[in-house]
């Protein structure tokens, strides 16, 4: 009686197990079908395509997931490639692009002004409309 009781723990703590490892590869895999999504498909798509990808690449790509909001986790390991690469203010931008859809607006705001010394650095005549309505907006956001 006793083994026949273990038995039937056994099995349903085995079927339990074997459900949720089921259940989760689809998630692990992109997405709740099991398919990752046509924003990421196509970011990574553009890179495999680079024998050697340069900062643009691995910012435009990251640019792409951070406006669907989509593959966060591999844009900003992207975004940090491409800084590392080159930093400069276009990735700058999109880092803080990325902080503020990450709703981490100190962050985004620093690299926003990041981007524009760089920027100003290169060419003393720098103006970027875009970027300084976005720290503007910040600005009003973190008073």
């Amino acid at each position: 009686m006793i083994n026949s009781r273990n038995n039937t723990l056994r099995a349903s703590m085995l079927l339990c197990l074997l459900l949720t490892f089921f259940l989760a590869i689809p998630a692990l895999a992109g997405g709740q079908d099991g398919k990752v999504d046509k924003t990421t498909d196509k970011a990574r798509t553009k890179l495999e395509k680079k024998a050697t990808p340069d900062w643009k690449d691995y910012c435009k790509s990251a640019q792409m997931c951070v406006r669907k909001n989509t593959n966060m986790e591999e844009a900003h390991s992207w975004l940090e490639k491409s800084i590392e690469m080159d930093k400069n203010p276009d990735n700058l931008e999109a880092m803080g692009d990325y902080h503020l859809a990450n709703n981490e607006k100190r962050k985004a705001a620093d690299f926003y002004l990041e981007s524009l010394k760089a920027g100003i650095l290169k060419n003393p005549n720098y103006q970027d409309e875009s970027l300084q309505k976005k720290l503007t907006q910040l600005q009003k956001d973190l008073s």
